[in-house]
């Protein structure tokens, strides 16, 4: 069935989501861009992003809403993900991270979503 999805983050000073809603047809995946900004290490263990869905139609895909008026208010997720964040070293510069998220039979999978350093 199609998805509606939402990236929520626990530190919006620590973490930007490039398009942190959207729609997600069967079967598809969509890559997402999760970029660390903060300027010093962040807490180890203490961050983690969320990955909410839940069954959409294809006329709210089609509609000109706005998702974030969608997500608002008593709106409740059909399913939820936590993916906790891994940071191995300082950063010298803002760390980019791609994270791939696909949902089929209303369970999230997600893969590359830890923020840690390829080089460890």
């Amino acid at each position: 069935a199609l998805q509606m999805y939402k990236i929520k983050c626990t530190d919006n000073n620590v973490f930007r989501v490039q398009q942190p809603l959207g729609f997600l047809d069967p079967k598809a995946s969509v890559e997402l861009k999760v970029v660390q900004s903060a300027k010093t290490r962040p807490d180890e263990n203490k961050h983690f992003l969320m990955f909410l869905h839940q069954v959409s139609t294809v006329e709210e895909k089609n509609s000109k809403k706005d998702l974030f008026k969608i997500w608002k208010g008593d709106n409740v997720a059909d399913g939820v993900t936590r993916v906790q964040a891994h940071f191995t070293e300082e950063p010298k510069k803002k760390t980019q991270a791609s994270v791939r998220v696909s949902v089929s039979k209303n369970r999230t999978k997600t893969e590359g979503a830890s923020t840690e350093d390829k080089k460890s």
